[in-house]
């Protein structure tokens, strides 16, 4: 069995640097999968409920609809989808029918982030001026891989082992 504590080859780094490049492919994908199905309902909902309503027979849609705060519930009444814009922020969060989180895009001032999770943040891509940043972590919430690109463009590749120690980091 390998020792975990000696330094990989540069064959190893590449392997799981590609590993890891096709894991965030297919992150992102879902990523935009969920944004896109999440305003799809959004929008779905809201032309629906206008459309099913018969007390607007006659009358033309609606053109636009304005709330700082949409809450998207199931039948029980628990909130699964929710949209805000609360000060200078935008949020959208989705959550699972037992209230844990699964994906949520918030936009800010200084720049944007995507969590996926399954109730804890599995996969975190962050923007901002000075970097961009894909984070994955285990199950246990410990950050596995890092990679991101900051201002300079300079890249930079770390993995880790379950207890946080680094095992790989680039440059």
């Amino acid at each position: 069995m390998p020792d975990p504590a000696a330094p990989l080859s540069n064959a190893e780094l590449a392997r799981r640097l590609d590993a890891l490049e096709r894991r965030v492919v297919r992150w992102r994908r879902t990523a935009v999968a969920t944004a896109a199905a999440g305003g799809i309902a959004a929008a779905a909902l809201l032309a629906g409920g206008a459309a099913a309503d018969r007390s607007n027979a006659g009358r033309p849609p609606v053109d636009e609809i304005q709330v700082r705060r949409l809450a998207v519930v199931d039948e029980r009444g628990a909130t699964r989808i929710l949209l805000t814009s609360e000060g200078q922020d935008a949020f959208i969060g989705m959550t699972d029918a037992q209230g844990a989180t699964r994906a949520m895009l918030q936009a800010h001032p200084a720049g944007a982030r995507l969590v996926m999770g399954d109730g804890r943040p599995r996969l975190v891509l962050a923007a901002d001026p000075t970097a961009v940043v894909a984070t994955m972590s285990g199950p246990d919430g410990t950050a596995r891989a890092i990679f991101g690109i900051g201002s300079t463009g300079r890249e930079t590749l770390v993995l880790t082992r379950p207890d946080g120690s680094a095992s790989a980091t680039l440059p």
